[in-house]
């Protein structure tokens, strides 16, 4: 693992929510596509704060390429390990 979890109310994330809630549609940028208003809760904003603030995911996603990065929902994640590393799942 390469840190502790975010949690879906993390509110650290709420800047870059807001950065890209602008233009025409505001925070309804992304409703179309996912059915939710644009908010700090969505898994792309917290990837974001941990490339930015978190140098070993930063380098460890830029080093991708090999199949040994997978980004994920706590769901996933137990997917993952109840499969013991042989299905990695996510919407």
């Amino acid at each position: 693992a390469l840190g502790n979890a975010i949690v879906w109310d993390d509110a650290r994330t709420a800047g870059i929510a807001a950065s890209l809630a602008t233009g025409e549609r505001g925070a309804d940028r992304f409703r179309e596509d996912t059915g939710l208003p644009l908010a700090g809760y969505f898994s792309g904003t917290k990837l974001k704060w941990l490339v930015e603030h978190r140098a070993e995911v930063g380098a460890a996603l830029r080093g991708a390429g090999r199949g040994d990065v997978r980004i994920g929902t706590v769901d996933a994640y137990l997917v993952w390990k109840l499969s013991a590393g042989g299905v990695f799942a996510t919407d």
